[in-house]
């Protein structure tokens, strides 16, 4: 009766009352055929009520001590193989790997394969998210597709099928967390048409809309995200929000965008908060609903709010797309202009610059950006009677972009600056090579005035 209520308890997920009832069961009957079994499931429970991995161990050490060649033996010695593989340095991992395959193959005990084969799954999986590793993901899933294109008509076929679309789900979120996209894409595609997975899950169709939207198929992922709008409970409400969001903006729907923001905050997820529900890619997501403030604001023409949550989106990303970052400094820096928040405008552009510095010369070279971000400097230097610095930075910028097309008016205003410095040979050598250089063009009859300038103002001076 004590072994029956404490398997009960455990069953209607009451661990705690389980791990007592376990606990008086093995005072009462510490011999009894059952007690092995009794001694694995106060491990299980001491697991599941969150006791530190040393109080889980021991219980499943002392099953074997106490219970050596015993059922509870054997799931003991599965349990501390399956965290070993876990955690297990690569040349440590064969030996617990075949603690599970020997439990795949043992008859001796029914239903021990299954149990082998859903844990010896779940511990690859869970090693390859601990070290971001996908092709371990996928050989953890691999595990648990194998077993039920075996046996096809299991009694654990719910089980596994909940194993696989965590798995996939799981790898998923990896190849996003790093911006692999398209393995997002491929990865759901490509696992959607299985027969294990004969709906469409929409969990894993909320992550392929984000994947969607980060490569512009817009219209892919609203197919997508409208697979999730009857859903019921909140386990992915919080990812769905943010996803409908940017479906919204891209449809123009402003009104219906900010709720989905404000839904988003409403259940603790405003950015300047530190959020766990988005678990360890809690920052990635904080990083995307900071763009999708921005682009509402463009929309509303609100450029004050906007340029601030894209400087806050800028700091939270903890990506590796450098060019990325590059793209939104530098809109960033046009927002700043537009605000006439120079030194803003200036850090950005330098930001920019040193971003795109990073990829070594010949590349720097050809970067529209670091061109841009150059030109722009120089301008607003210019704008701001900066006269050394307009030097420095338009001097910069043609030596790199002798061709671009701001060059011609970069190499009028370094000699229009060298003059207001007093630098008067200086800038006629610049107007001299703007002259012999150019061909027709306003800079060029532009630089030919300042020199005849320059002849008249000698002229005068004569005595």
């Amino acid at each position: 009766a004590i072994f029956n209520l404490a398997e009960s308890y455990f069953w209607l997920d009451d661990y705690q009352e389980s791990l007592n009832s376990y606990r008086e069961f093995l005072e009462f009957f510490p011999n009894h055929p059952y007690s092995s079994f009794a001694m694995n499931r106060i491990g299980e429970n001491l697991n599941l009520l969150g006791a530190p991995f040393n109080q889980v161990k021991s219980a499943y050490l002392e099953t074997s001590f106490r219970y050596p060649e015993s059922f509870g033996s054997t799931l003991s010695k599965i349990r501390l193989a399956t965290n070993n593989v876990i955690i297990a340095k690569s040349k440590d991992l064969r030996q617990f790997i075949k603690i599970l395959d020997d439990g795949i193959l043992n008859k001796e005990y029914r239903d021990l394969d299954v149990f082998s084969v859903i844990l010896k799954g779940e511990a690859v999986v869970k090693r390859g998210i601990r070290t971001s590793d996908t092709e371990t993901v996928v050989k953890g899933i691999t595990v648990w597709k194998d077993y039920l294109r075996k046996h096809p008509l299991t009694l654990y076929y719910p089980k596994l099928k909940e194993k696989i679309k965590y798995g996939i789900s799981e790898l998923m979120e990896i190849q996003s967390s790093v911006e692999n996209y398209y393995d997002v894409v491929k990865t759901y595609e490509s696992n959607i048409g299985m027969s294990i997975l004969e709906d469409d899950p929409v969990e894993l169709a909320l992550i392929a809309a984000e994947a969607y939207f980060a490569l512009s198929l817009d219209t892919q992922a609203i197919d997508k995200i409208s697979l999730y709008e009857n859903k019921k409970g909140d386990k992915n409400k919080r990812l769905y929000f943010l996803v409908k969001a940017m479906a919204d903006i891209s449809r123009k729907n402003i009104n219906d965008a900010f709720s989905c923001i404000q839904q988003l905050e409403r259940k603790g997820l405003e950015p300047d908060k530190d959020y766990q529900s988005f678990g360890r890619f809690k920052d990635r997501h904080k990083y995307t609903v900071y763009m999708v403030k921005s682009k509402l604001f463009q929309i509303k023409n609100e450029t004050l709010k906007q340029a601030d949550m894209l400087e806050k989106a800028v700091k939270s990303y903890i990506g590796k797309d450098s060019a990325l970052i590059a793209r939104h400094e530098l809109e960033l820096g046009l927002l700043y202009q537009k605000l006439n928040k120079w030194d803003d405008a200036v850090r950005v552009y330098t930001e920019v610059y040193e971003i795109e510095k990073q990829k070594g010369e010949a590349e720097l070279k050809k970067s529209a950006m670091a061109e841009e971000a150059l030109y722009y400097l120089g301008h607003i230097r210019y704008s701001r009677g900066q006269l050394a610095e307009t030097v420095d930075s338009y001097r910069k910028a043609i030596s790199l972009f002798p061709a671009g097309k701001e060059s011609g008016l970069a190499r009028y205003r370094v000699g229009k600056s060298l003059l207001k410095l007093g630098k008067i040979d200086e800038a006629r050598v610049v107007f001299n090579d703007i002259v012999s250089a150019e061909e027709s063009s306003t800079w060029k009859k532009m630089a030919q005035d300042e020199l005849d300038n320059l002849k008249w103002d000698v002229n005068k001076n004569k005595p």
